[in-house]
């Protein structure tokens, strides 16, 4: 990354006019600066997936209150539900929902919440969860968006069809993958080995081991994970009826991820120099979402261009982790829906 960020533009006539987009983490930071500024651009539905519908619902009455928005776009809609990543089950519902309500009739998949922490923690092994005990950061950033994100295919498919217009998913994925651990600490063989059929082998089972837990590299490698399986998943989906792209939205002043405090003062430097707006970084989301076509189809876009991802995904041992963590994934989700697509059209 350079020393200072590009400025970033958008199409004066950019429009999500008439379209209904769904946004995961939109009460604070780059989420909810992406919300105002679709609003601004005509959207005319916004969907929040938010932890704390209490909190979402007073979110929601501010932007509609906001002059701003009354101005630019007087008679959106906005529609609040519960949404915790840190449990499949609350995915599962969600997206069941969802799917009720707007089949048909969503546009458009920001996945945005995420989490950073140097603490290991587990989520999931005491809420009567089929499957749980997965590290927090590895549920969050990736199992549970990428639960939804196939979950909520269909009816994306379904309103391309109907539109006649490919539906969208973009999922925020980060420059930090560059940073991650994977060379220099190897996952050992046995969680890649395809034919290995004991289940505390997957790549899944790697990263819920304390003992393989890297404080500083695991928000890192949870984005490379990221990055992977959206390569992975646009294999399986037609463009022509949903584009899937992930974008870094660079580095930008949101408060976001519990740095030591022997690193805060550093850290304060550098975003005080580098860092991006909220509000000037939400503009890589709506250059994803609403710019660039087809040819991002699982590509990975940064500074709102189409970009290379981490050196490692090119090499064997990176194409290795992707594919056998598409298994493994593949193997967990249908455990928890049986139906799910686009998994199902593979052979497990």
């Amino acid at each position: 990354m350079p020393y200072f960020q590009p400025k970033l533009i958008l199409p004066p006539n950019l429009s999500f006019a008439n379209k209904t987009i769904l946004i995961t983490g939109p009460s604070a930071g780059l989420g909810l600066a992406a919300t105002d500024i679709f609003l601004q651009h005509s959207a005319s539905e916004i969907i929040f997936g938010v932890r704390n519908t209490t909190k979402g619902q007073t979110i929601r009455s501010q932007i509609l209150a906001s002059p701003r928005i009354k101005t630019s776009n007087p008679s959106p809609k906005m529609t609040v539900l519960e949404l915790n990543l840190e449990s499949y089950s609350s995915v599962l519902e969600f997206a069941r929902e969802v799917k009720k309500k707007w089949d048909g009739k969503l546009d458009m998949v920001l996945l945005n919440a995420g989490t950073g922490s140097f603490k290991w923690e587990t989520v999931g092994e005491d809420e009567g969860e089929e499957i749980g005990g997965h590290e927090k950061t590895m549920q969050v950033n990736l199992l549970s968006s990428a639960l939804l994100a196939v979950e909520l295919l269909p009816v994306l498919e379904k309103t391309a069809r109907i539109t006649g217009t490919p539906s969208r998913i973009t999922w925020v994925g980060s420059f930090v993958q560059f940073d991650h651990s994977l060379e220099k600490h190897p996952v050992p063989g046995q969680y890649l080995d395809s034919n290995d059929k004991d289940k505390s082998h997957s790549i899944l089972s790697y990263f819920d081991d304390e003992a393989n837990f890297i404080s500083m590299a695991r928000y890192p490698d949870s984005k490379l994970l990221v990055t992977m399986f959206v390569e992975q998943l646009t294999r399986f989906v037609d463009s022509e009826l949903v584009v899937i792209n992930d974008v870094s939205p660079g580095m930008v002043r949101t408060g976001f991820g519990e740095y030591p405090v022997w690193l805060r003062g550093m850290m304060a430097v550098v975003f005080g120099l580098k860092a991006r707006s909220p509000e000037e970084g939400a503009k890589t989301y709506l250059h994803a979402l609403g710019v660039v076509g087809k040819e991002s189809h699982g590509m990975y876009l940064s500074d709102n261009w189409v970009t290379e991802r981490a050196p490692i995904t090119k090499t064997p041992m990176g194409k290795q982790i992707q594919k056998k963590l598409w298994d493994d994934m593949l193997k967990e989700f249908l455990t928890l829906d049986s139906n799910l697509e686009p998994l199902v059209r593979q052979v497990v």
